[in-house]
């Protein structure tokens, strides 16, 4: 498998999270803190494309915020600047 790498995370946590002998999931997913940020984790192999959908007030443009697929398998991530853990969001997913 080709590695690759995501802003506060080791690449061998990615991979043991890939093959599935990674202990704790949700280390990887879901809502984290990123320097000022936010960047919210998703894994879906299932979809073609994940939006994150926030609150207009938070200053995202229609208040959507496109997750960039970073890995063929299915995994997401999409950074949300300023944005806290309690960010209140939505997913919406596109499948093939």
């Amino acid at each position: 498998m080709k590695g690759f790498q995501i802003t506060g995370l080791p690449p061998d946590e990615l991979n043991s999270f890939l093959s599935a002998t990674h202990g704790d999931p949700f280390h990887i997913l879901g809502p984290h803190r990123v320097g000022d940020d936010l960047a919210i984790r998703i894994f879906r192999p299932d979809a073609q494309k994940i939006d994150i959908l926030v609150d207009k007030a938070s200053g995202a443009e229609n208040g959507t915020i496109p997750a960039e697929k970073v890995h063929s398998d299915g995994f997401f991530c999409a950074r949300i600047p300023n944005a806290t853990r309690d960010l209140d969001y939505r997913l919406r997913l596109t499948n093939w």
